[in-house]
């Protein structure tokens, strides 16, 4: 597993759970697919926790989408740049 397709936690702070805690296998117990374990310990119990995981999805691919969707001019398909991330990659607003 890479480093971009590890879960996230939120509580207190965000974080990343570490390569090591997180097991991707193929089970017996469900027909022989793969599931995704992990360990986590919960060290404040006035804490909510969040938990995300996404295949990872780069920004160079959402671009791309992007791009073809105008090229459709679609009537309900609007995009402006609102400004730069701190990358100075281009954030853009979508709308109808």
């Amino acid at each position: 597993m890479t480093g971009d397709s590890l879960p996230h936690i939120k509580g207190s702070k965000r974080q990343r759970l570490p390569p090591k805690n997180v097991y991707y296998y193929r089970c017996p117990d469900h027909r022989k697919n793969y599931v995704m374990s992990f360990a986590f310990c919960f060290d404040r119990e006035e804490d909510i926790y969040q938990f995300a995981y996404c295949y990872p999805y780069t920004y160079t691919r959402f671009q791309h989408y992007l791009d073809s969707l105008q090229k459709r001019n679609m009537d309900y398909f609007f995009r402006e740049q609102l400004g730069q991330s701190v990358d100075k990659e281009c954030a853009f607003v979508i709308r109808k």
